[in-house]
């Protein structure tokens, strides 16, 4: 995520293909409109990194039915909500 002008994202990541998969679904079955799943390939020895992402129109639908516990990530939410709900008065 970064701040500003710039854009931002909310990105959900994991070496687990099928459970990433599953956890995507399950954002589905709640209404979100998550992005496909993309693979990074990492150098030799690394697991690849699988990540979707949940696109803007769903930022404030996230932030307020899932969230996060991890005091990083709810600086990074309220950042985003801040960032958004601006954009939508404009």
């Amino acid at each position: 995520m970064t701040e500003g002008g710039r854009a931002h994202s909310i990105r959900i990541y994991s070496t687990y293909k099928e459970g990433l998969e599953e956890v995507r679904q399950m954002f589905i079955d709640l209404g979100f409109h998550p992005h496909e799943i993309r693979t990074d390939h990492r150098k030799p020895g690394w697991r690849d990194l699988h990540s979707f992402t949940i696109p803007a129109e769903d930022h404030l639908k996230f932030i307020e039915e899932i969230g996060s516990r991890k005091p990083e990530h709810v600086e990074k939410l309220q950042l985003i909500k801040t960032i958004d709900e601006r954009r939508k008065q404009d």
